[in-house]
């Protein structure tokens, strides 16, 4: 049996606005794009396979993330992006980044490839390659204890 390529266990590709989530941390409007210094975006295999997305923020950071733990970003008025959704929060951080990702739908995939600037390596690597606990993340309390930040 031969085993499957990486691509057709992802729905993503380079260019795509996704919502990922991080252990740790709340759902967070993302760009899907390729690794700078390895040229692809996929790494892992089937059950481990992570996708490397730049985080809408300033400064924008980006990581490598479970695909398990990536949604497709359909826009801030998106029913999950609303009170009481799935991707819900009032944290001004996230709903700058909301914003960011609003604007970059509009523009085709080679456009928004343009805002991927992050070509540093991150602080950690491997950490950012930690799975997130999937009881946290079915959790629609993505609102959880803001305040405490």
């Amino acid at each position: 049996q031969k085993a499957k390529p990486l691509a057709s266990s992802c729905d993503f590709t380079p260019g795509d606005l996704v919502w990922a989530k991080m252990e740790g941390h709340p759902w967070w409007p993302c760009l899907v794009y390729n690794h700078p210094a390895e040229s692809h975006h996929l790494r892992g295999n089937r059950k481990s396979l992570r996708i490397h997305v730049q985080f809408f923020d300033d400064p924008p950071l980006r990581g490598w993330v479970s695909v398990k733990y990536v949604k497709r970003y359909t826009g801030s008025n998106s029913k999950d992006a609303q009170r009481g959704g799935m991707f819900f929060s009032g944290k001004s951080e996230i709903r700058r980044a909301m914003e960011q990702a609003d604007n970059a739908i509009s523009l085709d995939k080679e456009k928004r490839l343009e805002l991927a600037v992050c070509t540093e390596p991150s602080e950690n690597e491997e950490e950012e390659d930690m799975e997130v606990d999937a009881e946290e993340s079915d959790s629609n309390d993505i609102e959880e204890d803001m305040e405490g930040d």
